[in-house]
Order: structure tokens, then sequence, then C-alpha cells
């Protein structure tokens, strides 16, 4: 339980430092189309920046989280997920594809299994549960990354 939290944590972490990295030149731009639209009317400011916002900030999100929007509309929710003692979310989201097996085990942690995927392809898991739950599995094919499987799975 302990170990769930601390990931969680962890994790929040994480989104918080890359939705930080998204926010500020979203913020830049903001601010350089209502300096541009300052001689309009305030009302079509107002509504600009609510736009503007409206589209960025779930934009931003999908790009960073690794769960994606389901993940934060539905993960506070129904998260039982349980994860590997050592797993490093932030080392998850640098994984990708051509990366050797021995590196993605130094970023992100022994996985709590690994299986065969289908005839030539191995897959390695950091998190599992009965329900809902996040996904961290990354796909090797002769020691490579191949893809990147992160979603929050919806039972």
């Amino acid at each position: 339980m302990l170990t769930s939290v601390t990931t969680a944590l962890h994790d929040l972490a994480a989104y918080a430092i890359l939705t930080t990295l998204f926010a500020v030149p979203l913020t830049a731009i903001a601010i350089g189309v209502l300096r541009f639209a300052r001689r309009q009317w305030r009302w079509r400011r107002v509504l600009l920046v609510a736009v503007l916002i409206g589209f960025a900030l779930p934009i931003a999100w999908q790009l960073i989280s690794l769960d994606g929007l389901v993940g934060l509309l539905f993960g506070s929710f129904d998260d039982r997920t349980e994860y590997a003692p050592q797993y490093s979310a932030i080392g998850f989201w640098f994984v990708h594809d051509g990366m050797p097996e021995a590196e993605v085990r130094e970023l992100v942690g022994d996985p709590l299994e690994t299986y065969v995927h289908e005839p030539g392809v191995t897959a390695w898991r950091w998190t599992r549960s009965g329900n809902s739950y996040r996904v961290r599995v990354v796909l090797f094919r002769e020691g490579r990354v191949i893809r990147k499987i992160s979603e929050f799975y919806l039972d």
C-alpha cells in the first residue's frame, strides 16, 4: 500500500514538472495574443483567453501524461494499480523505441513480470490489477524497445 502511495506521489510530481514545461510556452503565447488584441473590446480578449486555455490545457495533459485524459478523469476514482517496488514514472516516460533492455531496466526498475507477448516479442510489465489500473508495459524484439504501452485501463 505504501509503495502505491509513494509511486502515485512520484507520478504526480512528474506530471507537475512536465505540465509546467508545457504551461510556460502556452502562457507566453496567450500573453502575446492578448497584447495583439489589446485594441479590441474587452470581452473578445476574455473569450480568446478562455478558448486558448480550454484547448491548450487538455492537449498539454494528453501529450505529457502517461495515462492521458482518461487517467486524469477516472484514475482518481477507481485506481487499484499495483506497481513494481522499484518502478520510476519519470524513467518510464523517457523510454523510447530502439532503447536496449539494460537501459530500460536502469531507468524504470525491475518489472513485476516478463512474458512472451507473441513469437519473438517479449513484454515487461511494471503494473497489474484485476480491475481498473494504470498500464505500464514495454515490448521488446531482439533486446530493443519496439513499443511502449501506457494508459489507464477501465474495467
